[in-house]
């Protein structure tokens, strides 16, 4: 797609709604337990990685196209730590390590469970999830409910990440 295309091309249009979770990584509205562990696998390698001791992770989450109904076989499972960063003794210096570990472990690991990519972050527990729907692996257990609608997309910030 050249850039004069993407001018015209509205992603909310792109958006299907399948009748089911995605069956690679669901069962029954849960995680398929394999791929719970795996997801665990993952995180634990993550925060080994990250370098911090003692990091109070109060949850581990997955969102995006793949803990709902619009996925597509280009959609990534988004696995997000969750930390308040305001425990931490200067959250903006966190904020820019976890975000440049971030991009350094996704781009130096290809993360697949059942050929869907995982990309990891660490996500402050104060900021709110934009997504369809949000699954606790903790918890196991929904956080948010996917439904079948759609999100509310901002069109001119899509352009612009672009």
């Amino acid at each position: 797609m050249n850039l004069r295309e993407f001018d015209e091309f509205k992603i909310t249009d792109a958006i299907h709604f399948h009748d089911e979770l995605n069956p690679n990584l669901w069962h029954n509205n849960k995680i398929k337990p394999e791929v719970k562990k795996q997801l665990k696998v993952i995180s634990d390698d993550f925060l080994s990685e990250l370098g911090v001791d003692d990091l109070d992770v109060i949850d581990i989450t997955v969102s995006g196209s793949n803990a709902a109904y619009s996925y597509t076989p280009h959609s990534d499972l988004d696995l997000h730590l969750l930390v308040d960063m305001s425990d931490l003794p200067n959250d903006e210096v966190y904020k820019e390590l976890f975000n440049a570990k971030k991009n350094l472990y996704n781009d130096s690991h290809d993360i697949k469970i059942h050929g869907v990519p995982v990309e990891v972050y660490v996500q402050d527990s104060r900021e709110p999830v934009v997504s369809l729907g949000e699954y606790s692996i903790k918890d196991d257990d929904w956080i948010k409910l996917p439904t079948k609608r759609r999100a509310n997309l901002d069109q001119t910030a899509t352009k612009q990440k672009f």
